[in-house]
C-alpha cells in the first residue's frame, strides 16, 4: 500500500464542496485529470469506492461521507493548530509585575531570564513598591 497523502484528502474535499471535478480542478489550479487521478488513487488506497455515479452525477458514498467527515476533522485541528502557533508569535504585549524591594532586586531576576526565554513576546515591567 502506497503512503496517503493528504493532497490526495484535498483534492477529494475540493471535489466534494464543489460538486464536481472540472470546478474542483479550477479551484486547485491542476487539470481534470489530476483530480481524477489523485481521488482514484484515494479510493485504490481506502479499499473503496468514495463516490457513486447514477445518471452521469457523483454523489459520496457512506464511506465517502465518513472519509469527508475525518477529513474535515482534520482541517480543523490544522486550523487550529496554525491559531494557536498565530497567537504565540503575535507580540503578546507587557506583563507588569509589582513586587517590593527585596522580592525584586533577589528573587526577581532568577526568573526572569526564564521568563522571556518561555515568552519572547511578552516584555515584563517590573515595578517596585518606590514605583508607586
Amino acid at each position: 500500500m502506497e503512503t496517503l497523502t493528504w493532497d490526495d484528502f484535498r483534492v477529494f474535499t475540493e471535489v466534494t464542496r464543489s460538486g464536481s471535478y472540472r470546478r474542483a480542478a479550477a479551484k486547485l489550479r491542476v487539470t481534470e485529470p489530476t483530480v481524477c487521478r489523485c481521488v482514484r488513487r484515494l479510493e485504490s488506497q481506502l479499499g473503496t469506492k468514495l463516490f457513486s455515479y447514477v445518471n452521469g452525477s457523483g454523489q459520496l458514498t457512506a464511506e465517502g461521507k465518513r472519509v469527508l467527515s475525518h477529513v474535515d476533522n482534520a482541517e480543523y485541528s490544522l486550523k487550529q493548530a496554525a491559531a494557536v502557533v498565530e497567537r504565540a508569535t503575535a507580540g503578546v504585549g507587557e506583563c507588569r509585575i509589582l513586587a517590593g524591594d527585596g522580592l525584586a532586586t533577589y528573587w526577581l531576576p532568577q526568573f526572569l531570564a526564564r521568563f522571556v526565554e518561555v515568552y519572547p513576546n511578552v516584555r515584563p515591567l517590573v515595578f517596585t513598591a518606590r514605583d508607586r
